[in-house]
C-alpha cells in the first residue's frame, strides 16, 4: 500500500489526551457548581421557611380579629402547631423545619427550626413582625 492508501483507511476518533482533558475540564466545572446548587438549595428551604411562618402569622392575625385574642398556646411540634392555628395552615416545609408557636392573647412568637440537612437554621416571628434569621441558612434577612 502506497501512503495516499493509508491515509484513507486512517482511524478517527479521540486521543486518550484529549479525552482526559475533557474529564479534567468537568470535573473542575462539577466542583464549582455543586456547592453553589447547594447553597442554592439551603436557601431556598430557608425562603419557604420564612414564608410559612408568614402564612402561619396569617392565620393568628385572622383568629386575632375574629376574636380580638391571640390563641393561647405553646406548641413544639408542627402537627401541634397546625392543631393551634387551625386546619388553614400547612407549612411546605415540614420536612426540614418543625414549627413552634408561643403565644397569649396579646402577642406571639412563631419559630421554625431546621432539622436534618437544615439543622442550625432558625427562623423566628413575632406580633411586631420582627424576624430573625441564623447563619447557617445562608441569608441575612427574610
Amino acid at each position: 500500500m502506497n501512503k495516499i492508501d493509508s491515509k484513507k483507511f486512517r482511524n478517527k476518533g479521540f486521543t486518550l489526551i484529549e479525552l482526559m482533558i475533557v474529564i479534567v475540564v468537568v470535573g473542575i466545572l462539577a466542583s464549582i457548581a455543586l456547592p453553589s446548587y447547594q447553597n442554592y438549595i439551603t436557601k431556598s428551604r430557608a425562603r419557604a421557611a420564612g414564608a410559612d411562618l408568614m402564612a402561619a402569622t396569617t392565620a393568628l392575625e385572622n383568629i386575632y380579629q375574629r376574636t380580638l385574642t391571640y390563641p393561647t398556646a405553646t406548641t413544639s411540634t408542627t402537627a401541634t402547631t397546625q392543631t393551634a392555628l387551625g386546619s388553614t395552615w400547612i407549612p411546605s416545609m415540614g420536612d426540614f423545619f418543625t414549627y413552634a408557636v408561643t403565644s397569649t392573647s396579646t402577642s406571639y412568637a412563631l419559630t421554625a427550626t431546621g432539622s436534618g440537612a437544615m439543622s442550625g437554621c432558625n427562623l423566628t416571628l413575632n406580633e411586631g413582625n420582627v424576624r430573625t434569621i441564623t447563619s447557617p441558612c445562608l441569608e441575612t434577612s427574610w
